[in-house]
């Protein structure tokens, strides 16, 4: 096996010499994430190639056995009954996407095909409404009314920025509601805050709890049943804006939490961050009020500024 591709978005794998020990293939691709120039991965080091996420999912391919030519599934002009059928999919599901799944369902004439938005694999988990739809089909043999399936349960704040410095980063928006006093250069400096909470937020779902800030510093996660709480140490999600502090997920999914800003980036102060994470609905915004630098913060941030892909929406804390 030999690494025909590396990039930084992903690796393909072509395989050479079916016998070649899984050691050499590890062998074979460490080399190939080796080679390459030490800026390749940024804003990620080199071990983010061969980090636990990676090595759950894509290192998987080392084990891969020859292959052998599959059978049909179905012989070619086979007909099927007129049973009622409903066929469930997501429309991000990255393992048997629904284009797959809408051949299935015209194979079966008497069939309903429902495409879930912002869902990914298993679609029942990433929708009450999809799981309430199959139990209502089994019952009955009936799907009912599907018009919520125009609708996404939640959507998961995909990837913003990774501002190097907190110049690069995007302003937040004045609130109309309130009486903000900060220019452009702070509000770029509290999308920035913001980004370093949502980010240890986000990469808690997929992780321990514990972590490193993206460009310095660490968080950790408290859980206590459906409320986590979140401090921060120290963390720079961009090199010049220094972040500590602590928020709260609530049972309610709000976020509620006060953070210290400091760095060469910013006047420095204090903000409230206020808002809710992962409901039903659009992306919205976070509000942050406080001071920096003296003067008055009253903006407002989209949940979507920063974060991981990944964890699936509508997260069930327990």
């Amino acid at each position: 096996m030999k690494v025909f591709e590396l990039t930084p978005e992903c690796t393909v794998f072509t395989v050479d010499d079916w016998s070649a020990p899984v050691s050499a293939r590890i062998d074979q691709y460490n080399d190939a994430v080796a080679g390459k120039p030490p800026t390749y991965f940024a804003p990620f080091s080199g071990h983010a190639a061969n980090n636990f996420l990676f090595s759950g999912n894509g290192r998987q391919c080392f084990w891969w056995q020859r292959p052998t030519p599959p059978s049909p599934a179905v012989p070619a002009g086979a007909t099927f009954p007129n049973t009622p059928t409903l066929v469930l999919d997501g429309d991000i599901d990255n393992r048997v996407p629904y284009e797959e799944t809408n051949e299935v369902a015209e194979l079966f004439p008497n069939s309903t095909n429902v495409i879930i938005p912002e869902a990914g694999h298993e679609t029942i988990g990433w929708s009450q409404c999809a799981l309430n739809l199959a139990n209502l089909f089994i019952e009955t043999l009936q799907t009912g009314d599907t018009s919520f399936a125009k609708t996404p349960a939640a959507i998961f704040p995909a990837l913003g920025r990774f501002p190097f410095v907190v110049e690069d980063a995007r302003p937040a928006q004045p609130n109309s509601s309130g009486n903000n006093q900060i220019g452009i250069a702070e509000r770029k400096t509290v999308s920035v805050a913001v980004a370093a909470a949502i980010d240890a937020l986000q990469r808690t779902l997929i992780g321990s709890g514990s972590g490193v800030g993206l460009r310095g510093g660490t968080f950790n996660t408290v859980f206590n049943g459906p409320v986590w709480t979140v401090t921060l140490t120290n963390c720079a999600f961009a090199t010049d804006v220094i972040v500590n502090g602590a928020f709260v997920w609530g049972s309610d999914n709000s976020i509620i939490g006060d953070l210290t800003l400091s760095g060469p980036g910013t006047a420095g102060g204090t903000l409230h961050i206020n808002g809710f994470f992962d409901i039903p609905g659009p992306v919205g915004n976070f509000s942050l009020t406080g001071t920096l630098g003296g003067k008055r913060v009253a903006v407002l941030v989209p949940k979507g500024v920063s974060g991981k892909p990944a964890a699936s929406p509508g997260v069930v804390k327990t």
